[in-house]
């Protein structure tokens, strides 16, 4: 195994990294630069280490979405970052961008904004795939498991986080929504009191919104409170509102 001494910048950053698969140039600032107002610290450190292989970019030549995605380039682990990680397998790396990854991280990133503006404060957060699990047969995927304290309403929150690129078709989404309920309904035998998380849909635009949100107006009221709908720009308001 490659062993290697690097800042405790650069390990913070391949950290990050590694949990998500890929990190935009603006998540990583929000994350690790959030000190710094100018773009330029943040842009040196990730020339660096690209040129390294700590890291290793994709040019991402369509901009849009929330602001923490929207970085010039997109990043993954180097071979040499990826030795440091101390991944078992053999390196490799995307060539594509993979914009359900970086959705995933947006919703994070605003969690850690969040956290900073005095709204939350996050006691942990884990990623795919050790989101998932096995619940009485039933197996679930959600892309993040977010637990914080909402300052304002003085509780706990957790979320398992779906987000939707609106790829799956109303059969998919309805056998992941029985697949929940069908957990839920065996939660207690299997975690005890351990509070079920709360389902969020998180729609890649307005119209996936309201499509999630009518297949979930005929669930009965007990299931229809396991689940929400936002989209990546009303995300946070699940702790103001």
């Amino acid at each position: 195994m490659l062993c290697m001494k690097i800042s405790s910048r650069d390990a913070s950053i391949l950290r990050q990294v590694s949990r998500f698969g890929q990190l935009s140039a603006g998540h990583i600032r929000t994350l690790e630069f959030s000190a710094n107002d100018s773009k330029t610290p943040c842009d040196r450190v990730l020339k660096r280490m690209n040129e390294t292989k700590l890291l290793r970019r994709i040019e991402r030549r369509i901009v849009g979405g929330f602001n923490g995605g929207s970085g010039v380039y997109v990043y993954q682990l180097g071979s040499k970052g990826w030795a440091y990680m101390r991944r078992e397998t053999k390196f490799w790396a995307f060539r594509a961008i993979d914009e359900h990854t970086l959705a995933i991280a947006d919703c994070y990133v605003q969690a850690v904004e969040a956290e900073r503006a005095g709204l939350l404060r996050i006691n942990s957060f884990t990623t795919e795939p050790d989101t998932w699990l096995d619940v009485a047969g039933a197996q679930l995927r959600p892309d993040l498991l977010l637990e914080a304290g909402v300052i304002a309403k003085r509780a706990n929150m957790r979320l398992w986080v779906e987000v939707d690129q609106g790829t799956e078709r109303r059969k998919q989404i309805t056998d992941k929504i029985a697949r929940y309920r069908h957990a839920y309904r065996n939660w207690s035998s299997v975690h005890g009191s351990e509070t079920f998380p709360l389902v969020v849909f998180v729609a890649v635009d307005e119209l996936r919104e309201r499509e999630l949100k009518t297949l979930l107006r005929g669930l009965p009221d007990e299931a229809r409170k396991l689940f929400t709908v936002t989209t990546g720009e009303t995300f946070p308001q699940l702790w103001i509102t």
